[in-house]
């Protein structure tokens, strides 16, 4: 008999998740280092883009409690990303 996690399915999907995460930040560090971005340009960048980057994801949704939860998780992973991209850059990788 095999043996499956329960989610497994959500383990796979988060898995993938994090690895497209990961490359497609590699790529954008690997972009600002072509494009020969000085710190303080990614930095400016990246606040930008966290300012004037709209997350509603209000559409997706009716319930407003669940909106919330999901423009604030959204904005969590966006941090996230960009916070990856930026200890990439920081190795050189």
């Amino acid at each position: 008999m095999e043996y499956r996690v329960p989610n497994q399915v959500a383990v796979e999907l988060t898995a993938r998740l994090f690895m497209l995460q990961e490359m497609l930040a590699r790529l954008w560090a690997l972009s600002y280092a072509e494009a020969g971005f000085s710190d303080d340009d990614v930095e400016s960048l990246h606040e930008a883009i966290r300012t004037h980057l709209p997350i509603n994801v209000a559409g997706q949704t009716n319930d407003p409690m669940l909106a919330g939860l999901l423009s604030g998780e959204t904005r969590t992973k966006l941090d996230e990303f960009l916070a990856t991209v930026e200890r990439f850059r920081a190795k050189n990788i």
